[in-house]
C-alpha cells in the first residue's frame, strides 16, 4: 500500500505479499518516483522526480544505504528541498559551500547537511525529454521559458542561479537543462508536435496563441541566406521552446485544418480585406501571398489564409434566389452593366471587386446573374405586389418606353438596363410589367370597373384631352406618358375607355323622351360652345375635353352623335381608335468576364526543422511593417427639416496620415449638404482634415437636405496620404437615408387660434425652407396653396392677408397622422404654414410636428410638391436659401439690402 505523508492506508495480504518479492528499487526502475521500504510504498508526486531518484541511485555503491536515504527524502520531501534552497542560495550569494557549523544559521539540521550536499551533488545524465508524458513537456516548456528569453547564454546558468533567480526547486533545476539540451537537438520536432498537436481540435485559447506566435514569425521576414537557430527564434517572438516548435508547425499547416465555409458576416469581412489587398497587388505588380497580407494589411496568420482561401473558391450562382437576394444582385448588375458599357468591356473577378468595391462572392456570380436574366424566361405574379412596388415598376416601363419610342432604336436588354440605369432584373421584370398591363387592361376589363373607377378614369380622360386640345397636340399612347405625365397602366386605362366610348354606337331612336330632351340640350351648348370659338370642331378629342354641366363623357359622346345627325346632318363616320400597342424588346445579348482571375497567389514554402536550428521560408521582398487602415463608421439622425449623417474617421495605424478628405457618394439631384460641422473643416461639399496621429479618431457631420421623398444611398469615402506618401482611400458600404412622408388624414374644421397655439408650443418641432421670389407674390402664393391643398386638404380658415402693398399672407393647414405613434399615445400632430412676404422677398414653407423624422418627411414632400407645382407654371425648379457659411436657411433678401446677412452667422 502506499505511504503518503506518513499516513499509512490499510494494506491486504495480496500486495504484502507482492512487496516481499520485489526489490526496494523496483518502481523507480519502472518509472514511478516510489520506493519501497519496509514492506510499504513511500511515493511522491513530483515531475521529474523518477529521473532524479535514478540518477542518485546509479551513483552510490552502499545500496543498502543509498535505499535508507531515498526513502527518508521522501518521506520529508519539502523539508528536504527547502534545505537544498538554502545551501544554494548561500553558494549563489557567497561564492562558496558552507561549513557544517554554517549550516545551523540557515536553520539546516547539522545532521542533516551531508545528505543535502548529496542531494545538491546528484548528476542527471540521461536523455530526459523522449521519457517524459506530454504533461510533463509542457511543465518544463513552461517553466524553462524565463530562462530561455533571459540575454544569457544558456550555458552560463549555474544551479545556483536557477534556484535563486528563477525560483526553481532542486529536482526543476536539475533537469531543466537537460531538457532544454535535449529539445533544442532533437532530430525532428515537426514529427515530436505531430504526435500530439491536432489543429483541429484546439481550444480556443491554444488557438489564439497559435495564430499570434505563427504571425509574429511570418513578419521576421528572413532572408533565404540567413538561418535562424530555435532558441533564436523563440527569443524573438517571446514563446518557449514547445511553443514556438507548435507555432512553426501551425504556420506550415494553417491551411490544412482551416474550415473553407465562411458565414455570410464572415465573408463580407474577409472580402473587404481581399480588396484592399487586390489593390496593393495591382498597384505593385505583386502577387498575392501570405507576407504580403500579414506584413502589408496587419492580418493574422489564420486571416491572411482564410483570405487567400476566399480567393480561390468557387461561388455559383444559386438556382433558387430568393426576393432579398435577387434585389441585392439586381442593384449590383446596375454598376457592373455600367463599368462594362462605359469603362471595361471583359472585366475580370479583381476589376469587379476593386473598382466597383464588391465582394467576391457578387463579383463571381454577377456576370452569370446577368446573362442568366437576360436569356431566361422571367415569371412574376404582379397581383401579389403591393402598390407602391408597383408605381416603381410602372415608372421603369415608362422611362423604357419614352426611351425607345423609336422603332429604329436597338433594343438590346443590357443596353436598356445601362440607358435606363436600372439593374438588369428590374429592366426584365418592367418589360414583363408591360406585357402583363397590355394582357390584362383589355376591352372585358374597362366594362367590368365600377361605376366609381369608371368615373375617376374619366375625369382622368377630361384632364388628359384639355391638356391636349389646350396645346393643339393629338391624342396618342405615348403622348400621354411623355408629354401630359401620366404613368404606362392610366395611360392604357385611359385609352381602352377613350376608345371604348367613341366605339359605341349610337342609335337616337332608341333614346326616351327623357333622354332626348337631356341630350338635346347638352347638343345644344355643345353647338353654342363650337360656334361661340371656344372649340375648332365637334371631333371627339374636343368634346370629350369639356365640362358642361357634370354630364359624363357617354353623354357627351351621345350629344355628339345627335347633334351631328338631328341638327347637322352630317353622317357620322368612325372615330380615330387609339392603339396602345408598343413594340417588343429584345432579351437577347450578354456579357463576358475573363474566368482567370489577373491576380496570381504565390505558393509558399512549408518551414523545414533541423536539428539544432531552423529555416525560414525565403523571402524575395521587403515590406513595410505599419498597416495602412483608416477606419470608417457612419450613422444618421434628424435634425429638423435636415438629415444628420455622421462620419467617424480613426487612424488605426502606427503613423501619422495626412490631407485627409471625407467626402459623401450619393445622387445630388436627391440630396444636397447644406452644412458640415465641425466647420474648420468645411471645404465646399467636403470635410478636409490635415492630419491624423496614430490611433487618433475624429467625428465629422455632413447637414443634408433631401429634394425628394424616398430611400437615397449615402456611402461615405475618406482619400488620405499614408505615412510613405502613397495616396489611400477607404470607404464602408452605402447607409440608405429615409425621407419618408407618412399617411395623413385631413381632421376638418379647426380654431385658427388653437393651431396657431399648437405650432407655438414647446412640443412641436419647428422648421422651414425659403426660396426667392422671382415671380408675382400673390401668384407664388396660390400656387403653392394649390400644390400643397391637393394632398393636404382643406385649409384651417381662409388665407390671413397682412398687406397687399408689399404683400404679404400666410395660411395654416392642420393634418394628422394615419397611424397612432405608440411613443407618442395618439396620432401625431402636423402644422403647415405657408407665408409669402413681397418686402423680405421670400417665400416659406414652414412645418410643425412631434417627431423629427415626420418633420424631415413632410418638409420634403411639400417642398417636392410645391416645385412640381413650379416646373409646370414656370418651366424650372427653385432652390431653397441656405447661408453658405453655417449652412441656416435664409429668411430675408430684401430687394433693398444689398448685402444679405445671416441671422445665425
Amino acid at each position: 500500500m502506499l505511504k503518503t505523508k506518513k499516513k499509512v492506508s490499510q494494506t491486504n495480504l495480496m500486495i504484502k505479499a507482492l512487496l516481499d518479492i520485489l526489490p526496494a528499487n523496483y518502481l523507480i526502475k519502472q518509472g514511478f518516483p516510489a520506493i519501497i521500504q519496509n514492506d510499504q510504498i513511500i511515493m511522491r508526486s513530483v515531475f521529474g522526480l523518477n529521473f532524479f531518484l535514478s540518477s542518485w541511485i546509479e551513483e552510490e555503491s552502499d545500496y543498502k544505504l543509498i535505499i535508507s536515504e531515498i526513502s527518508k527524502f521522501l518521506e520529508n520531501y519539502k523539508d528536504y528541498i527547502d534545505y537544498t534552497r538554502y545551501i544554494l542560495k548561500f553558494i549563489h550569494d557567497k561564492g562558496r559551500i558552507p561549513e557544517k557549523d554554517e549550516a545551523w544559521e540557515l536553520n539546516i539540521p547539522i545532521d542533516e547537511m551531508d545528505l543535502v550536499l548529496d542531494l545538491i551533488n546528484v548528476n542527471i545524465k540521461e536523455e530526459v525529454f523522449s521519457k517524459l508524458n506530454l504533461v510533463e513537456k509542457k511543465y518544463f516548456d513552461e517553466l524553462s521559458k524565463p530562462i530561455i528569453l533571459s540575454k544569457n547564454k544558456l550555458e552560463e546558468f549555474k544551479l545556483e542561479d536557477l534556484t535563486t533567480n528563477y525560483g526553481l526547486d532542486l529536482i526543476n533545476a536539475k533537469i531543466l537543462p537537460l531538457f532544454i539540451n535535449d529539445i533544442l537537438n532533437i532530430d525532428n520536432l515537426n514529427n515530436e508536435i505531430e504526435k500530439y498537436l491536432n489543429l483541429s481540435e484546439l481550444t480556443d485559447k491554444h488557438l489564439s496563441r497559435l495564430n499570434k506566435l505563427g504571425t509574429k514569425i511570418t513578419k521576421l521576414n528572413l532572408s533565404k541566406e540567413k538561418e535562424l537557430s530555435l532558441l533564436d527564434l523563440a527569443r524573438k517572438i517571446k514563446a518557449s521552446i514547445m511553443e514556438t516548435g507548435e507555432s512553426l508547425y501551425f504556420l506550415n499547416n494553417t491551411e490544412k485544418f482551416i474550415v473553407k465555409e465562411f458565414s455570410k458576416k464572415k465573408a463580407e469581412r474577409l472580402s473587404e480585406k481581399l480588396t484592399e489587398a487586390l489593390r496593393y497587388c495591382i498597384r505593385n505588380n505583386e502577387e498575392l501571398n501570405l507576407n504580403m497580407l500579414i506584413t502589408q494589411f496587419n492580418l493574422d496568420l489564420i486571416t491572411a489564409n482564410e483570405v487567400i482561401i476566399l480567393y480561390g473558391k468557387k461561388f455559383s450562382l444559386p438556382e433558387r434566389l430568393s426576393k432579398q437576394e435577387t434585389k441585392k444582385l439586381d442593384l449590383t448588375s446596375k454598376s457592373v452593366i455600367k463599368y462594362i458599357k462605359e469603362i471595361n468591356e471583359k472585366p475580370t473577378i479583381e476589376d469587379l471587386i476593386i473598382n466597383l468595391n464588391l465582394n467576391i462572392r457578387d463579383a463571381t456570380i454577377i456576370i452569370t446573374f446577368i446573362n442568366k436574366m437576360s436569356v431566361e424566361a422571367l415569371e412574376e405574379d404582379f397581383e401579389r405586389y403591393s402598390e407602391k412596388e408597383l408605381l416603381e415598376i410602372d415608372n421603369l416601363s415608362c422611362d423604357i418606353l419614352t426611351l425607345y419610342k423609336d422603332a429604329k432604336t436597338d433594343r438590346d436588354l443590357i443596353n436598356l438596363a445601362h440607358q435606363v440605369e436600372a439593374g438588369i432584373y428590374s429592366i426584365k421584370r418592367a418589360l414583363l410589367y408591360i406585357s402583363w398591363i397590355e394582357n390584362t387592361i383589355n376591352d372585358q376589363y374597362i366594362y367590368t370597373l365600377s361605376d366609381q373607377e369608371k368615373k375617376i378614369l374619366d375625369g382622368k380622360i377630361s384632364s388628359a384631352l384639355k391638356y391636349i386640345v389646350e396645346n393643339e397636340l393629338e391624342l396618342e399612347f405615348q403622348l400621354l406618358i411623355e408629354e401630359v405625365g401620366f404613368n404606362f397602366k392610366d395611360s392604357n386605362l385611359i385609352i381602352r375607355r377613350y376608345n371604348q366610348i367613341i366605339s359605341n354606337e349610337i342609335n337616337i331612336d332608341t333614346f326616351t323622351e327623357r333622354k332626348k330632351t337631356k341630350i338635346e340640350a347638352l347638343a345644344r351648348k355643345i353647338y353654342k360652345t363650337k360656334k361661340s370659338g371656344e372649340i375648332n370642331s365637334y371631333e371627339p378629342e374636343e368634346i370629350l375635353s369639356l365640362n358642361i354641366e357634370s354630364s359624363s363623357l357617354e353623354e357627351l359622346w351621345e350629344a355628339i352623335v345627335y347633334l351631328k345627325v338631328k341638327v347637322l346632318n352630317v353622317l357620322v363616320t368612325e372615330s380615330r381608335i387609339i392603339k396602345t400597342e408598343i413594340g417588343k424588346i429584345r432579351s437577347e445579348g450578354n456579357v463576358q468576364l475573363k474566368e482567370r482571375h489577373g491576380t496570381k497567389i504565390s505558393k509558399r514554402e512549408a518551414i523545414q526543422l533541423s536539428k539544432g536550428s531552423i529555416k525560414l521560408q525565403d523571402a524575395n521582398l521587403k515590406f513595410k511593417t505599419s498597416a495602412e487602415k483608416v477606419q470608417l463608421k457612419r450613422g444618421m439622425d434628424f435634425v429638423g427639416g435636415l438629415i444628420r449623417y455622421k462620419v467617424a474617421i480613426k487612424n488605426k495605424t502606427d503613423m501619422l496620415i495626412n490631407n485627409l478628405e471625407v467626402s459623401l457618394q450619393m445622387t445630388a439631384e436627391h440630396m444636397r449638404i447644406v452644412d458640415i460641422k465641425p466647420r474648420v473643416y468645411k471645404k465646399g461639399d467636403r470635410a478636409k482634415i490635415p492630419s491624423m496621429s496614430p490611433k487618433q479618431s475624429e467625428s465629422v457631420d455632413f447637414y443634408l437636405e433631401p429634394m425628394i421623398c424616398g430611400s437615397i444611398p449615402v456611402a461615405p469615402i475618406t482619400t488620405y496620404i499614408d505615412a510613405f506618401g502613397n495616396p489611400q482611400m477607404t470607404s464602408k458600404e452605402r447607409l440608405m437615408v429615409i425621407s419618408k412622408c407618412p399617411p395623413i388624414i385631413n381632421p376638418g374644421e379647426e380654431n385658427i387660434a388653437k393651431v396657431k397655439n399648437i405650432y407655438e408650443s414647446n412640443d412641436i418641432i419647428r422648421s422651414f425652407r425659403t426660396f426667392e421670389l422671382e415671380h408675382d407674390p400673390s401668384k407664388t402664393f396660390i400656387l403653392i396653396m394649390e400644390a400643397i391643398g391637393a394632398w393636404a386638404g382643406k385649409t384651417v380658415s381662409k388665407p390671413i392677408y397682412e398687406s397687399q402693398e408689399p404683400f404679404t399672407a400666410e395660411v395654416y393647414y392642420y393634418i394628422l397622422n394615419q397611424i397612432a405613434d405608440p411613443n407618442l399615445g395618439h396620432q401625431e400632430q402636423i402644422i403647415i404654414k405657408i407665408r409669402v412676404d413681397e418686402e423680405k422677398n421670400i417665400a416659406f414653407l414652414n412645418i410643425g410636428a412631434e417627431t423629427n423624422p415626420t418633420v424631415n418627411g413632410v418638409l420634403t414632400h411639400i417642398w417636392q410638391l410645391a416645385n412640381e407645382r413650379f416646373g409646370e407654371a414656370f418651366g424650372y425648379e427653385f432652390m431653397s436659401l441656405h447661408c453658405p457659411e453655417c449652412g441656416g436657411s435664409v429668411d430675408n433678401i430684401g430687394k433693398n439690402q444689398e448685402i444679405v446677412k445671416c441671422k445665425y452667422c
